[in-house]
């Protein structure tokens, strides 16, 4: 296999570019922006190389992400982490840090603070905050932060997942260092009566190709990833952006975040629990599960990954059927049975009846009413970054029921299935 020569960036200085990061996805030119992603294809994975972290600089620590890439950095690397932590009802940014690495870890690394994690309080959409991290010595930033609101108000989108992205990209481009944004394969957007053609998928060499992005946080991180390629195309920062999926339960031990109810899909299994019912024709319908842990490590490795390469799909390449999940639930003790689909529909009609007000079926009615012609969510194809994560001598564990059992028992234990209360 022969490898495409990869893309030659010449420098543009910052008003050259003449984009507007708020620009409609369909009024933008994307010339440059294509150009750039045409290198991530499988033919070049063989020019692959490990280029290293250094310092970091990490934003959205205290998320269930960050707080994984924290770990993984501080177990796999020896330098120093800044952390942006905003300490909220904490006496100080420390002690909210120190308190969520107790919570998921059961250890608070204190022989480390002040030595290898250093906590910082900014707010990365106050362009000042951000000018005055300048004076770190990081060599990478991983933005792990994001407004993860799929309903927000105002201009809280925005302000978050595009103006605060866009000072990161000009603190990077001031002091010449490594940007790694984390976004999600959502971007692929929509297809709507039939365009783009329901059955394309996202690849790491795309960006915009006619999806819909009705979803206002699909669309705040489309336009989030727009402004660091746009730079990375210009020549103002080395970056690249890393798309994730489903993230899921850890694979060490199943231990899952504090707000799991605002995972769209564990939702879903929320419903089935409630409705006690699975339609047939699902059964069979693949489903990404990407442990924590595993996505943090993927995060660090494609990090680290030679510079031009640009996007990356950091999503469980081992993917199993619903049928599994099912399946283990029930073997767990839930009454789910497997109905045929008019069958479930009518239980899921007599359900939200008897539980009027009841949110624990909404991510269900919503699946129950989607026209699958007129509108439809679009996949995604990880396969250039499963090669670069084996190039980079890395790969994803596999999800198997052992997995599947310890999430949905830890699920169980925080009391994710009690829900059965009109006022839930």
């Amino acid at each position: 296999m022969v490898a495409a020569p990869l893309p030659t960036i010449v420098p543009k200085p910052a008003a050259a570019s003449g984009h507007d990061d708020l620009a409609s996805p369909e009024n933008y030119d994307y010339t440059d922006i294509d150009q750039l992603l045409a290198a991530n294809v499988s033919s070049n994975v063989e020019l692959m190389a490990d280029e290293g972290l250094g310092n970091v600089l990490l934003t959205g620590a205290t998320g269930f992400l960050g707080i994984h890439v924290l770990r993984n950095y501080l177990d796999t690397h020896e330098g120093r982490i800044w952390c942006v932590v905003r300490k909220g009802g904490f006496p100080s940014p420390e002690l909210r840090l120190s308190h969520m690495l107790m919570y998921y870890f059961e250890r608070p690394y204190a022989e480390l603070f002040g030595e290898r994690i250093i906590c910082l309080e900014a707010d990365i959409s106050d362009p000042a905050d951000v000018a005055a991290l300048e004076r770190i010595p990081f060599h990478t930033l991983v933005n792990c932060a994001a407004c993860v609101k799929h309903f927000a108000v105002g201009d809280e989108l925005d302000r978050a997942n595009v103006s605060g992205v866009r000072n990161l990209v000009d603190l990077c481009a001031r002091g010449h260092k490594r940007l790694v944004h984390i976004s999600t394969i959502s971007t692929a957007g929509e297809s709507l009566n039939g365009s783009p053609d329901p059955s394309h998928r996202l690849t790491e060499a795309e960006l915009y190709f006619g999806q819909q992005l009705s979803n206002t946080y699909v669309r705040s991180k489309f336009l989030s990833e727009r402004c660091v390629l746009q730079a990375v195309a210009d020549g103002r920062i080395e970056g690249k952006v890393i798309r994730v999926g489903n993230l899921m339960s850890r694979a060490s031990d199943g231990e899952f975040q504090i707000n799991s109810i605002t995972n769209g899909f564990l939702r879903t299994l929320r419903g089935y629990v409630a409705v006690g019912g699975f339609p047939v024709s699902r059964m069979d319908v693949e489903q990404e599960y990407s442990p924590i842990d595993s996505v943090a490590a993927a995060v660090l490795r494609l990090g680290r990954a030679t510079s031009r390469f640009s996007v990356f799909h950091a999503c469980n390449n081992h993917k199993v059927q619903m049928g599994d999940a099912i399946f283990a639930m029930r073997e767990l003790g839930f009454g789910i049975r497997v109905v045929d689909d008019d069958y479930f529909a009518q239980m899921l009609a007599d359900y939200s009846t008897r539980y009027e007000g009841s949110n624990a079926v909404g991510g269900l009615i919503a699946y129950a009413t989607h026209d699958p012609q007129s509108a439809c969510y679009l996949g995604y194809d990880n396969t250039f970054t499963t090669k670069a994560l084996y190039r980079l001598g890395w790969k994803w564990p596999i999800t198997d029921d052992a997995y599947l059992k310890s999430a949905i028992k830890n699920l169980d234990t925080l009391g994710f299935f009690e829900f059965f209360s009109e006022n839930d």
